[in-house]
């Protein structure tokens, strides 16, 4: 089995690279995308269940839709 081997050029400002990539006993050439670092990006998370919409509480309003009256934890 031969082993891989790939060498990469940094150069600032460029929007790809080109890498030179040993495979198998060739030398192969191939094109290197590369995404510039973003900044000042704010990322929000959305938690999936929030503490005020907690099962207990949302099963508390569904007991007290059916019988129209409050839940004996809401009295």
């Amino acid at each position: 089995m031969a082993m891989s081997t790939v060498e990469i050029a940094a150069a600032q400002g460029l929007a790809s690279q080109v890498a030179t990539v040993l495979v198998h006993g060739r030398i192969t050439i191939m094109l290197v995308l590369v995404v510039s670092e973003v900044l000042r990006l704010r990322i929000a998370f959305v938690p999936a269940i929030a503490c005020h919409c907690s099962p207990g509480e949302l099963e508390r309003q569904q007991g007290e839709q059916s019988n129209g009256e409050p839940t004996t934890h809401a009295k």
